[in-house]
């Protein structure tokens, strides 16, 4: 069921929506199921952690069920209520190994089953609890888009930082996060991060690991680009890995189990074969992070508390928010690629190399819209031309920048390993991100054929 709502949450944005009907269908069968009598309290809870797995709100209805099911437990002692919810998170802190990032995962699903109102006063008890793992899991509900949430949990901070119970690795979390939220919420935690060094909490210096093999696949036609960076040890690898889309920010972060160096080579042979990938720096992923981070902020997506791992783990210094326009990263691979000095023919040459890309990359197989129901209906009848044209000029021109971006990014990704194909995507590009006829675009051609052809296998 998570796995299901997950990719219909993915689908959704895609289309710029926040929600599908499969979605809202099982919302709607939930909810009804739920306020049945008999109803199974096994099955909310399940329905309930579905849906925080794939950052979807349960919705209003179903958090009244929550609330009703919440008011049916026998009252208990706050001091002996506190002590059996500490009992039970440190049970779980022992079976996930002390890792304060699964604990903080695992939180998040927990805690989806409790009403809404109730889980800010749950959360403000983490910097308390005896558990250090927990409490440096507790750091993760600053990033929380809930103003709620975030408020309670930088109070609770602040007065564990004063009894001495905000550790060195969680100050170096504070330091990195402070950078990630709003300039309202900044000061508070800057006087965190002062009052845990003043009781001692001095800055540790995290175990880095030196990357190896830095893998950036191409934007695919939702936006998603994935990151994978080996970090080598004496006898096994691991991988840092961070998935990004486009328009909505970081998505995921994840450092994944040691494996052996041959297993971690036969995962890199299959980033190639599956995916379009490229070798990159470490400079390009942190770009690419930055501006990540800023469209996280912008449209309001959380930012995943496991980021932190992953920065931890590669190296990299404090990673502040920087939106990159579009337009501007086009000129400046442009200029580092030579591309602005002949314009005129090098644009000629580009239009003509992209007739080819579709057979030459696997990117470009998944560029195209995936239509409603409704959209797919409205595409008239006839001749293939017709309907390309409808296709053309009703769905793809009005996302033209959309796809302008992506292509610009994509080109930015390959400038490392294949400067001139770089060239030519990012003159092609400022076409899609200027008044150019679509029709004289051969990329623009494929998106609305491929369009057509994904409407017409509905």
């Amino acid at each position: 069921l998570a796995t299901t709502l997950e990719v219909q949450r993915w689908k959704a944005e895609s289309h710029g929506s926040a929600t599908t009907d499969l979605i809202e269908q099982v919302r709607q069968h939930a909810t009804a199921n739920a306020q049945k009598e008999n109803a199974s309290t096994l099955a909310i809870d399940v329905i309930a952690g579905a849906f925080a797995q794939a950052k979807l709100p349960l919705g209003d209805d179903f958090e009244v069920i929550l609330e009703n099911r919440f008011r049916n437990i026998p009252p208990a002692s706050s001091e002996a209520a506190f002590a059996d919810f500490e009992q039970h998170l440190e049970e779980m802190v022992a079976a996930l190994g002390g890792d304060p990032f699964l604990v903080h995962e695992q939180l998040l699903e927990l805690l989806s089953r409790i009403p809404s109102h109730t889980r800010p006063a749950m959360i403000g008890m983490l910097p308390f609890m005896r558990s250090e793992i927990l409490r440096e899991a507790a750091a993760g509900w600053l990033l929380d888009q809930d103003d709620a949430v975030s408020k309670v949990m930088t109070d609770s901070l602040a007065q564990a930082a004063v009894q001495g119970f905000v550790s060195g690795d969680t100050v170096n979390r504070l330091i990195q996060i402070r950078n990630w939220i709003g300039e309202d919420r900044r000061p508070a935690v800057d006087s965190i991060v002062r009052t845990a060094r003043q009781k001692g909490a001095a800055p540790s210096a995290p175990a880095k690991l030196q990357p190896h093999e830095i893998v950036v696949t191409a934007p695919d036609g939702a936006g998603a680009q994935s990151i994978h960076i080996r970090l080598r040890q004496r006898k096994s690898s691991s991988f840092a890995n961070i998935l990004i889309k486009h328009g909505f920010g970081i998505r995921e972060a994840w450092v994944s189990p040691d494996m052996t160096q041959a297993e971690a080579d036969q995962f890199l042979d299959q980033i190639f074969v599956q995916t379009d990938a490229y070798e990159s720096s470490l400079e390009s992923v942190a770009a690419l992070l930055r501006h990540g981070l800023a469209v996280n902020a912008g449209c309001g997506q959380q930012i995943p508390f496991e980021l932190l791992r992953v920065i931890e783990a590669i190296g990299l210094d404090s990673i502040t928010p920087e939106h990159v326009d579009a337009v501007a990263l086009v000129d400046r691979i442009m200029a580092e690629t030579g591309a602005s000095e002949n314009q005129d023919a090098a644009v000629k040459k580009a239009i003509a190399a992209s007739w080819h890309w579709p057979q030459q990359h696997m990117m470009f197989d998944s560029w195209f819209e995936g239509l409603t129901e409704a959209g797919a209906r409205a595409i008239p009848k006839g001749a293939k031309a017709v309907r390309k044209r409808y296709v053309l000029e009703a769905v793809i021109s009005p996302r033209r920048t959309r796809w302008g971006e992506l292509l610009a990014w994509g080109s930015f990704i390959v400038s490392e390993e294949d400067p001139n194909l770089a060239r030519d995507m990012a003159l092609v590009a400022k076409l899609f991100l200027g008044n150019e006829p679509l029709e004289n675009l051969p990329l623009a051609m494929t998106i609305a054929e491929n369009t057509l052809l994904a409407a017409e296998q509905r």
